[in-house]
């Protein structure tokens, strides 16, 4: 892939910029957060991947335990197979066809109904937890959760591709990415403890519950704006 990208991708021309001073990176920095309607850009990328953050920590585990811990009991060349194999085919298709239907359609129509099936898939894990399925139904939730994610994670990072002013397009799209960063860093930080206390059954569950805020967020965020030139 490396050699294919040196010989068909564009080479733009190399522009020399001088080194940035304390005071002008202060400048670029604070233009992110000066952008109209920030409370809700900044809240919504902080919490909307919190109920995916809790789930996927614990979700390999949960495929591991033992039945009498509350897991599935799948050995772990099945794991491998389900959530290394099937699993991410579905989020590589899954992150494709998201990225097809925003650029089709627009973010504004795409980001809650993308938003909505990649969080409830959630509950996928929720009702594994209680039915305890056989690996072949295993594999196929796992697949449809894995592509869901792939789906709702496009439209997200089309949206913080949004946030980005032209003159500054890098160091915004770093700004946010960070903010993405912290967003899933605690509650994955916290994830083994909630499952420890609660449960499998009743942490799936709180992990649902945790992104429903995140949904709610997207009637406040200014989705009027498009994406131009992201590269």
């Amino acid at each position: 892939l490396s050699l294919f990208h040196n010989a068909v991708l564009p080479r733009p021309e190399q522009q020399k910029r001088p080194a940035l001073t304390f005071s002008e990176f202060l400048k670029v920095f604070s233009t992110f957060f000066s952008q109209p309607s920030i409370i809700p850009i900044v809240i919504y990328i902080l919490i909307f991947r919190l109920g995916d953050a809790l789930m996927l920590k614990m979700a390999q585990l949960f495929l591991l335990d033992p039945i009498q811990k509350g897991g599935l009991g799948i050995s772990t060349a099945d794991v491998g197979l389900i959530y290394g194999t099937v699993g991410t085919v579905a989020l590589l298709v899954g992150g494709v066809f998201g990225g097809w239907v925003v650029s089709k359609y627009g973010l504004r129509k795409c980001l809650m109904p993308t938003a909505i099936v990649q969080n409830s898939a959630i509950l996928l894990y929720w009702i594994m937890a209680i039915v305890k399925p056989p690996v072949l139904g295993v594999c196929v939730l796992n697949a449809y959760e894995q592509f869901s994610y792939g789906l709702g994670v496009a439209a997200y990072t089309v949206f913080l591709l949004s946030t980005v002013r032209p003159e500054y397009k890098a160091a915004h799209y770093a700004t946010a990415t960070c903010l993405m960063a912290l967003g899933v860093f605690v509650p994955s930080y916290i994830s083994g403890y909630l499952q420890t206390w609660l449960g499998y059954q009743n942490f799936f569950l709180l992990s649902f519950l945790a992104s429903v805020p995140g949904i709610i967020v997207i009637f406040f965020l200014p989705l009027t704006k498009e994406v131009e030139n992201p590269a």
